[in-house]
């Protein structure tokens, strides 16, 4: 047994679970990549491997672990505190296209003086920003100001021609999986509305507030709107595109397939209707209509977006349109729900976006609305806690167990953390514990019927209607 409060035993621990992995790769000819090499999807793959997948997990953790017992503890307070600055360095690099500069570099890789050129910045004011980075192996300086892509910011390149950008960065995310536009989503307006989190909090008017337009994004952005009144502006197209976009790349940091395979979508009958709420530009609606043709989806989401979502359609699947297997609807989720005859009320990311309140007055429609056998299927993150062992209710999600005594698993991964304070500064709302997901289907006329873990930050709950 390892010693988990002693630097021996976490040692011990990485060294064995390290040749576990190997083991497990070599066995399933599996490659693992080196941090300098070039990014492409390929390279991940051993990843999905189960087995693989925990011992990554493992080491990942224990690392962690290790380093917070050795490191000085004002240095772990302030790699945190320090946070905002990563977030600001980041943003820097993806809007000024250092990504895709850097592509065709090699890995002699490019001085700053050069990379700067092309966008018209200050170029030691860059190499600093990009030192910074580098420095938590986000790309990498080779020789003095000159710097090189390695395998994690090879994932900031949107594979767009340069001169393409310069010209037209409004269309840089067009096109894409979407995932460097939700890096620019958190460390743009994410990052503003994360400043004012203790100003909300101190205030009287807002510290208890769970109306949507009483978030610290508010205070950022400076406006009484919600969020979604804001960017549905007409002169907030560039903002409204770039979420549109961005939720694409939240769906690409799930598991893969993870829509298709999270229900038996195949159990339902031939054209079953099946109502995607807020389903922005349509992204898990596409998924499961080119899995499963036979299906028939309805997109609703607000006119703004069903305006974003038409063009896309048209663009990637307009059979889907010319046949009506996908209908795409304008519609305010906290109103009545037209549609009466679902099979299946699906909600990716929604619930997670509603203060409480207005999750229950939106189930509560849901449920007038359905038949008996509806399904209501909820794609959200499931908060687990991080203590386990006693004090666990038996409804609840516990993190992740390693099997390892003082070991969670969650230190390899913070996603559904950063969810729910993300949800906390941007709308006033939270993630969910699977108890508190029951409270809501209490109140809204819902009964739980399954529940199960994701992965990376997504999770699936099940209801009928009680």
């Amino acid at each position: 047994m390892y010693d988990t409060a002693d630097i021996t035993g976490l040692s011990n621990l990485i060294s064995d679970t390290v040749s576990s992995l190997v083991q497990i790769c070599n066995a399933n000819d599996l490659r693992i990549p080196r941090l300098d090499e070039k990014f492409i999807p390929d390279s991940e793959a051993f990843r999905s491997h189960k087995e693989a997948g925990k011992a990554i997990k493992i080491i990942t953790a224990v690392a962690l672990q290790l380093a917070a017992t050795l490191m000085p503890p004002q240095e772990t307070i302030f790699q945190v505190t320090n946070g905002h600055l990563k977030s600001a360095a980041l943003r820097v690099a993806v809007t000024c296209h250092v990504p895709e500069i850097l592509r065709d570099a090699g890995s002699e890789g490019l001085h700053s003086k050069v990379i700067a050129k092309k966008t018209g910045v200050d170029d030691m004011r860059l190499a600093r920003l990009l030192r910074y980075l580098a420095n938590r192996h986000i790309f990498r300086e080779v020789r003095p100001d000159v710097f090189t892509h390695n395998r994690i910011s090879g994932m900031l390149d949107t594979g767009k021609p340069v001169e393409a950008l310069l010209h037209h960065p409004e269309s840089k995310h067009e096109g894409t999986n979407g995932f460097v536009a939700l890096v620019e989503l958190f460390t743009s307006d994410g990052h503003k509305a994360s400043a004012y989190l203790p100003e909300n909090m101190k205030d009287p008017k807002t510290s208890h507030s769970t109306e949507i337009n009483q978030a610290p994004m508010q205070r950022g952005l400076r406006t009484d709107m919600s969020y979604w009144e804001w960017y549905s502006q007409p002169e907030r197209f560039y903002e409204r595109h770039l979420f549109g976009m961005a939720t694409r790349g939240d769906s690409s940091m799930e598991s893969p397939n993870f829509i298709v395979n999270t229900f038996d979508w195949n159990s339902l009958p031939a054209d079953s209707p099946i109502v995607d709420i807020a389903g922005g530009i349509g992204n898990s609606a596409m998924a499961i209509l080119k899995a499963f043709p036979r299906l028939s989806m309805i997109v609703q989401d607000i006119p703004a977006v069903i305006e974003q979502a038409a063009m896309i359609w048209e663009k990637e699947f307009p059979d889907a349109l010319v046949s009506q297997r996908v209908k795409l609807q304008a519609h305010d989720m906290l109103t009545p729900q037209p549609i009466t005859n679902a099979s299946v009320f699906l909600l990716k990311d929604v619930i997670h976006d509603l203060p409480d309140a207005y999750s229950v007055k939106m189930l509560t429609h849901l449920r007038k609305a359905a038949m008996p056998t509806t399904r209501l299927i909820i794609l959200d993150t499931i908060i687990p806690y991080t203590c386990d062992g006693p004090g666990i209710a038996g409804d609840e999600f516990e993190a992740e167990g390693s099997g390892i005594p003082g070991l969670s698993l969650m230190h390899a991964n913070e996603t559904p953390y950063s969810r729910d304070i993300a949800m906390m500064v941007w709308l006033n709302s939270q993630e969910h514990t699977l108890g508190q997901f029951r409270e809501l289907f209490k109140l809204s006329g819902w009964r739980m019927v399954n529940a199960t873990r994701g992965g990376l930050g997504i999770d699936c709950v099940e209801a009928l209607p009680s």
